[in-house]
């Protein structure tokens, strides 16, 4: 079977790529193994966010004359309601796209018997290009005794039938923050064991302090500077042995990071060049080194976003059928995590503009400042704006609540390079989150707090 471009994987970049490529009038043949739609629907961003959305309805925000009772009434159907909505995003958002596109699904595992030949169930396709989507897997760190239990990682955590009792989470990044909020506000007791010394070490000290002060505040137990030595017991009642500590729980959840998803590809044989975490190195271009071989997506690494896996997936798509030689552009990737309050940011941390050597100046104004805040209770966070020399926005921190809707106003400051005065003489609507990106930049010429509601 011969075609113009193969792609494997069925995510969210492999769909974007042969989406991309039958619009410029090719057939592609993609060719995927287990359900289409990859990592993010099925096992990743639409369960994960479905439980944070679920669990936040249990904190409802309470005004002075209004009592609300809510509580878990059945966790087992609340997982059902969860498979429903990640079978109508797998539905509508992949399997229906590709058809109305006229790409050809073929399941299977792929494994490349040369340059543009691919070999599945017995099959060999062929194709001027191909594009590597297979994502990413849990990496799962070397801990004594680790096998002889049941351990939960993303791709089993969103098919638990009953509310854990006791959740132990291992890593302290993205997933690691937001299931801790998820299971404790659902319900469980929930221990958080991060082997650095502040979670989202990625992150700077203010961002990382702000989650901690919440999660803590919520019940969530936070062992920091620890790691797992050793795992023993039985299903449901398993003891984690750190460096000098033991917790017990009756799950544990490892939430230690990402590896590529390329055993049994064939991609060393042909000269692809994968490093020592198990992601293909790839140029700005996408392209792997070997004529007419691209990679996207998680499988490549950092940035793991849907949303620059899907224009990975176009790019490489373009350059494979046209010759567009187009490259990515990361300079202005936003990026949210779904706790509550949310986390968001674009641009690098201050520690590492700091280390950079790059002069800058920064604000940071209390979220309780930003006037839609004084409408609800209990609001808790910060919005911070760092500048370059010339005025020119360089990154953005938000912890607040719907930071998330927030971020692109930023975002696209940076891609444009806009100047922070013209962010704070901007009109932004009155009461809105997003009024907190003006307060910010004002804040780099007056005093917020001493100024009227609405005062420009």
């Amino acid at each position: 079977m011969k075609c113009d471009l193969i792609v494997i994987g069925g995510g969210s970049a492999g769909t974007s790529a042969a989406v991309e490529a039958a619009r410029m009038g090719a057939r592609v043949i993609l060719i995927n193994e287990g359900p289409i739609g990859g990592t993010c629907v099925n096992v990743g961003c639409v369960p994960s966010k479905y439980l944070l959305k679920a669990a936040e309805s249990l904190r409802p925000k309470v005004y002075p004359g209004i009592r609300i009772s809510t509580g878990l009434e059945n966790f087992s159907t609340l997982m059902e309601g969860l498979k429903e909505v990640v079978k109508r995003y797998r539905r509508d958002r992949y399997e229906k796209v590709l058809k109305e596109h006229g790409v050809e699904v073929v399941e299977g595992r792929a494994k490349f018997l040369a340059e543009g030949k691919v070999e599945v169930k017995g099959e060999v396709i062929e194709g001027k290009a191909v594009i590597v989507a297979t994502g990413s897997s849990p990496y799962i760190p070397f801990i004594k005794g680790l096998d002889s239990v049941s351990y939960l990682t993303n791709l089993n955590l969103f098919s638990l039938k009953e509310l854990p009792e006791r959740l132990v989470i291992v890593g302290g990044g993205y997933m690691g923050v937001e299931m801790a909020q998820a299971f404790r506000r659902l319900g469980s007791e929930v221990v958080l064991v991060h082997r650095g010394r502040r979670l989202l070490s990625h992150e700077d000290g203010d961002v990382s302090a702000e989650v901690e002060s919440f999660l803590s505040d919520e019940g969530v137990e936070i062992l920091k500077g620890l790691s797992p030595v050793s795992v023993m017991g039985r299903d449901g009642d398993v003891k984690v042995i750190l460096d000098g500590v033991t917790v017990e729980g009756s799950h544990i959840l490892l939430a230690t990071g990402r590896v590529g998803n390329v055993k049994g590809l064939g991609l060393k044989g042909l000269g692809v060049r994968i490093n020592d975490k198990g992601f293909v190195l790839v140029n700005g271009k996408m392209e792997t080194g070997v004529a007419g071989v691209y990679a996207v997506g998680d499988v490549k690494g950092k940035p793991m976003y849907v949303y620059t896996a899907a224009r990975e997936g176009k790019i490489a798509a373009l350059n494979a059928i046209t010759g567009a030689g187009m490259d990515m552009d990361y300079r202005a990737v936003p990026f949210v995590i779904f706790t509550d309050p949310q986390v968001a940011g674009v641009g690098p941390t201050e520690e590492q503009i700091r280390r950079s050597g790059i002069p800058y100046e920064k604000t940071s104004i209390p979220a309780d400042e930003v006037p839609v805040e004084g409408l609800l209770s209990g609001g808790r966070g910060f919005v911070k704006i760092l500048r370059g020399p010339d005025g020119k926005v360089l990154s953005l921190r938000a912890v607040m609540r719907n930071a998330g809707e927030v971020v692109m106003t930023a975002a696209l400051s940076i891609s444009k390079g806009l100047k922070v005065k013209e962010l704070s003489e901007a009109f932004f609507p009155y009461l809105t989150h997003n009024e907190g990106v003006r307060l910010a930049a004002l804040s780099f010429e007056r005093e917020v707090r001493n100024i009227s509601c609405c005062a420009g």
